[in-house]
């Protein structure tokens, strides 16, 4: 029976109790400590030694924890973000690492509409309007989602459910930019929604700064890599002309200073952001504290399924991984 780590901190828990019940393994838990990233990557060398696989919700894994741990199989992932893992050294070290966009996907889903709404009608501002007893939008004409183009940065789990329900639901019309749908890039994360359902579904695969050209709201649902590291740039946002922005993905994918002044120009309206490129921002950031931008605090998938969807899924992607197959979303698919 392999024996599998769970690490954890007091602010980001696992369900042990959905986790043990899905993966027939030695189960041993670390609580983390949070005062340093040097202080996390230490608690997990001392508490890895014979175990062949490691579930962590929260905490960053430099190339000295797989130095420091030859006995290492795979790693994975709560959630879906897997920039705070070292792949290359995993992957010397021949360790499988999979990430878990199942896990927060349908609640990020969720908190991308609501934003989506919200920014188009300004929504708090109105609440607080009429909490201090000013009704006078009462007859204002808002503007609809179905009666936009909305562009999404990224199809995978998360991006083409997004896709799905406004189709489907709201019946705005969706442009779409992935690079390795349309054969710009290969991918080595499996499974990929085929093109010919995305297409199908009746979003429209274009260019990325055709997407800002056509799209008057966008939203981005992509991994920070070196290929996404300020995808988002100034050049982009001044296509928009007038529009709406969200990133529930990571912080560094649009150029946070670019934002700032395309907002001040006008080109973009009104920003709902649920993660920045640091966390909590400094007092002098240039999104927060403004009025027309909307943060929720990296939040947008920790809703009361998620920490089951997490734990089940976890579990069965290290017993698929433990026991020599592929499973689902692996980052370093060469290892297998």
């Amino acid at each position: 029976m392999p024996r599998v780590l769970v690490a954890y901190t007091e602010q980001h828990p696992v369900d042990l109790e959905r986790f043990r019940a899905t993966i027939d393994a030695a189960i041993d838990t670390v609580e983390m400590p949070v005062e340093s990233e040097a202080a996390q990557a230490d608690a997990v060398i001392a508490a890895l030694d014979g175990h062949e696989g490691l579930f962590i919700r929260s905490g960053y894994l430099p190339a000295r924890v797989f130095d420091a741990a030859p006995t290492i199989r795979m790693v994975a992932l709560h959630g879906s973000g897997y920039d705070h893992v070292d792949i290359e050294a995993a992957t010397e070290h021949g360790v499988l690492v999979t990430h878990n966009p199942e896990g927060p996907g349908p609640a990020v889903v969720e908190h991308t509409i609501a934003f989506m709404i919200s920014l188009l009608r300004d929504l708090p501002r109105r609440f607080e309007r009429t909490a201090d007893g000013d009704w006078s939008g009462a007859r204002e004409v808002l503007p609809e989602l179905g009666r936009r183009t909305v562009g999404v940065i990224g199809l995978g789990t998360i991006g083409f459910p997004v896709a799905e329900a406004l189709l489907d639901t709201f019946g705005a019309e969706v442009v779409g930019y992935d690079p390795f749908l349309t054969g710009e890039r290969e991918s080595p994360i499996w499974p990929r929604f085929p093109r010919e359902d995305v297409e199908g579904s009746g979003v429209e695969l274009v260019e990325l700064r055709t997407l800002f050209d056509r799209a008057s709201v966008v939203t981005v649902h992509t991994a920070l890599t070196s290929n996404t590291d300020g995808l988002v740039d100034r050049a982009l946002l001044e296509r928009l002309d007038g529009g709406y922005v969200i990133n529930v993905a990571r912080g560094g994918v649009i150029d946070e200073t670019a934002l700032a002044a395309a907002l001040d120009d006008g080109d973009v309206i009104r920003v709902g952001l649920d993660v920045l490129s640091s966390e909590p921002p400094p007092n002098d950031h240039p999104l927060v504290g403004r009025s027309d931008v909307y943060v929720s605090p990296h939040v947008a998938g920790v809703t009361d399924g998620y920490l089951a969807r997490a734990a089940e899924v976890g579990g069965r992607k290290l017993s698929v991984g433990l026991g020599g197959g592929r499973p689902d979303y692996v980052v370093n698919p060469w290892v297998v």
